[in-house]
């Protein structure tokens, strides 16, 4: 190659370089400038922080119950006490079981004190309570579950700290590693980016269980699919009960593929619909997955 032939490709590469600076950082600007309010038009969920509590005996729950209106358009909606495990008493709001006509505006949430207080006498045991939230015309509901577990007893005494300690979203965002701004902005609302030495600890956390029950305990590892058709959602309860708390797929005329909740979903439904041999039993499968979920703590 001459010298001249050399010259002519450095001179080309550097006009393209020019050019390539001075169209892409417009080409982003009209992108960031288009931006769409991707948000449906309509949606709602209600939930608590916690899917699950564990209170002493006698113990009183309070907390609050979110109200969200996802959707764009502003709603007026119905949040119902549906079931109240017995020897329970449940408020909201200080109205029993039902408030009516709470206003969301579109992209907002709502939070309504959320009681509930035990009889006399209740023993330690799980105690389950639903919710359920409903557009006044009745189009749009979601469902919540909440465990109430009453301690059996307690052994040893809480460890006592001379300072006001930190929760693990306070002292891990402090030190760089979950970052839930970015997560946002990439996704959307409750998501977050773990990052650095949180992702690694996340990671071998994963491979130390599954290491654990395929080395020691002679379980068969699986890499499941991570969506799902209607029929195994169906064979683990998910549907239709639960269908306000999945994220669901478009498959056009096919139907919908739904992300799966737990990792429970695939890999129960390996042996759906099939006659297992007496002498292949017991079946035993590990697998880890993300869990895809909309209600609160996923």
């Amino acid at each position: 190659m001459g010298y001249g032939t050399h010259v002519r490709k450095l001179i080309a590469g550097a006009f393209i370089g020019v050019i390539l600076a001075v169209l892409v950082p417009s080409l982003v600007l009209a992108q960031n400038g288009d931006r769409k309010d991707n948000r449906p038009e309509r949606g709602i969920a209600v939930y608590t922080d916690y899917s699950g509590v564990a209170v002493a005996r006698g113990e009183n729950v309070q907390m609050d119950l979110t109200l969200e209106n996802k959707g764009k358009a502003d709603e007026n909606i119905d949040v119902t006490i549906t079931s109240v495990a017995k020897g329970w008493k449940a408020t909201l709001k200080g109205a029993r079981y039902r408030v009516n006509g709470m206003y969301v505006p579109g992209g907002k949430a709502k939070t309504l004190a959320l009681n509930l207080e035990p009889d006399k006498g209740i023993g330690p045991g799980k105690y389950a309570f639903q919710f359920e939230a409903k557009t006044q015309d009745g189009k749009f509901t979601s469902s919540h579950a909440l465990n109430v577990n009453v301690e059996e007893r307690k052994v040893g005494t809480p460890r006592r700290f001379g300072f006001a300690p930190k929760d693990h979203v306070d002292i891990c965002t402090a030190l760089g590693q979950l970052d839930f701004d970015r997560a946002v902005k990439v996704a959307g609302a409750r998501f977050t980016l773990i990052k650095g030495s949180l992702a690694r600890l996340h990671r071998a956390i994963a491979q130390f269980m599954l290491d654990v029950h395929t080395q020691e305990h002679g379980y068969t590892e699986i890499y499941a699919p991570y969506l799902v058709n209607a029929e195994s959602m169906r064979g683990t309860g998910q549907l239709p009960k639960f269908e306000s708390d999945l994220f669901a797929v478009p498959r056009g005329e096919e139907g919908k593929f739904y992300l799966i909740p737990t990792a429970e979903v695939p890999v129960t439904n390996i042996v759906r619909g099939e006659i297992v041999a007496l002498e292949a039993l017991p079946l035993r499968f590990v697998c880890h997955t993300p869990c895809f979920r909309s209600e609160a703590g996923s």
